[in-house]
């Protein structure tokens, strides 16, 4: 119906240039119809970039939401949380949106859009309801998702230890290697305070030890080699991978040990 993919997209693109001719409701037209994730995510972009009035964004979220809820095609469902993440949302549809993220997020029958919704959410909404379905949540995967999402949160200084104790609960006693995977590699990015920066490494020094799961190990390897480590602990941790690359067998945990070797040996 639009052309070739490609051309749909940089015709898109092409809106935010002075001179294109472009319209609304031509961006409208594609986000309503088109079936390309990529032409959807950039089709909100231009409009969300866009002097349109509140109540026309409000339509084009309706139009987003109806996507995400009803449409058939996976690709499109996972497009459709794209674009309401990069998309200027009014605030008094935010509530509306959230609602329809954490329904896909909880009940889509695919992990990838579930996975899209976890990250656009991160975009709209505070850590609070995440940390809580990563503390008590029975479904592995909604725990494994809000651990991705706690990870992408700007979350506000006096919550952050909060975070940290239930990720590193996670960590230590989940029976999912999953949820022991993302919960790691969580901890690896997120800006744990300096007062439980020693917690931290020792819980991923026991995990790169002794987890059974190789992935675990390897991400453990990775998180230390990222993690801001007290210069008290430098010197353990470089013993610590280094002890863990004569002793693995496993090959790519032992290069996520030599990685990490060489970068927190250079600080040591």
């Amino acid at each position: 119906m639009f052309g070739e993919p490609r051309l749909r997209h940089w015709s898109v693109i092409a809106v935010l240039e002075p001179d294109s001719s472009i319209t609304v409701a031509g961006l409208r037209e594609r986000l309503e119809k088109d079936h390309d994730e990529l032409v959807l995510k950039a089709a909100a972009a231009a409009l969300g970039a866009l002097a349109i009035t509140d109540p026309e964004r409000s339509s084009i979220v309706a139009t987003l939401r109806e996507r995400l809820e009803k449409d058939q095609d996976l690709s499109i469902r996972k497009a459709a949380t794209a674009a309401l993440a990069v998309f200027a949302v009014p605030a008094r549809d935010r509530g509306a949106v959230i609602a329809a993220l954490r329904e896909r997020l909880e009940k889509d029958p695919n992990s990838f859009v579930q996975i899209a919704a976890a990250a656009a959410l991160a975009a709209f909404t505070i850590p609070e309801p995440d940390r809580e379905r990563l503390e008590k949540d029975p479904n592995p995967f909604v725990r494994y998702t809000a651990a991705v999402s706690l990870a992408a949160f700007a979350v506000p200084e006096p919550d952050r230890p909060s975070i940290v104790a239930a990720l590193r609960e996670r960590l230590e006693e989940d029976q999912e290697r999953s949820v022991r995977g993302a919960a790691v590699a969580a901890l690896g990015k997120f800006p744990v305070p300096e007062a439980d920066r020693g917690a931290v490494v020792g819980a991923l020094r026991e995990r790169l030890r002794v987890d059974q799961d190789p992935n675990v190990r390897s991400t453990a390897a990775a998180a230390l080699a990222k993690f801001p480590v007290p210069e008290t602990d430098r010197t353990a941790v470089v013993a610590a991978l280094r002890e863990q690359l004569e002793k693995e067998q496993v090959p790519f945990v032992r290069g996520a040990a030599i990685s990490g070797w060489g970068v927190c040996g250079s600080r040591a």
